[in-house]
């Protein structure tokens, strides 16, 4: 089947892309607020690797999507890129549980890519995932950061989304310009 550029699946990163703070920080947060008396095994748990990390944080916090704070602009371009009947998956390092209670709030995703936990979803492991399901430039990929590099090499176009210092001039020398979408920094009125 020929791919066209609307029936391309676009993927979407979570942390710092699709919401604008990190899951695993919201989840320590919450985990110091409400169960402090777990705070002691969170070393032993990072030093076992951040996807097992994830997963206790996980099974111990309930993390309500509905309390998140998403990039609006973003996540009004997915859902309008979803109404035209493009595939939209969610592909992230976070807990592969957490992404899907997201994934099911927001309605809009046809599949989650998560971290689960002996696997942390992200930088080339990630990359290695989605060339598995859609090969080289089969997908569009939104991201922020650095660990996103490897995705981009291999996406067809990179949507670079209020990146971290650095990454838009990474980004510019993997792809053409017509082949980079940025969301810039949203302003906050005061």
């Amino acid at each position: 089947m020929l791919l066209t550029p609307s029936s391309l699946p676009l993927v979407l990163d979570l942390d710092g892309t699709l919401i604008r703070t990190d899951t695993c920080h919201e989840m320590m947060t919450l985990l110091i607020i409400k169960k402090p008396w777990l705070l002691f095994l969170v070393p032993y748990w990072f030093i076992k690797g951040r996807a097992f990390a994830k997963a206790r944080l996980t099974d111990h916090i309930n993390l309500s999507p509905h309390h998140l704070s998403y990039n609006l602009e973003l996540l009004t371009f997915a859902k309008d890129e979803a109404q035209k009947g493009r595939p939209l998956i969610l592909a992230t390092g976070t807990d592969q549980r957490m992404a899907q209670k997201i994934a099911e709030h927001l309605g809009i995703f046809q599949d989650v890519i998560g971290s689960n936990g002996h696997i942390n979803m992200t930088g080339p492991r990630k990359q290695q995932a989605l060339l598995k399901r859609f090969g080289v430039y089969g997908f569009d990929y939104a991201g922020d950061s650095h660990n996103d590099i490897p995705v981009w090499q291999v996406a067809r176009k990179a949507l670079v989304v209020h990146p971290k210092r650095g990454v838009l001039k990474r980004v510019l020398v993997l792809k053409k310009p017509e082949h980079i979408h940025c969301f810039p920094q949203e302003k906050t009125p005061f």
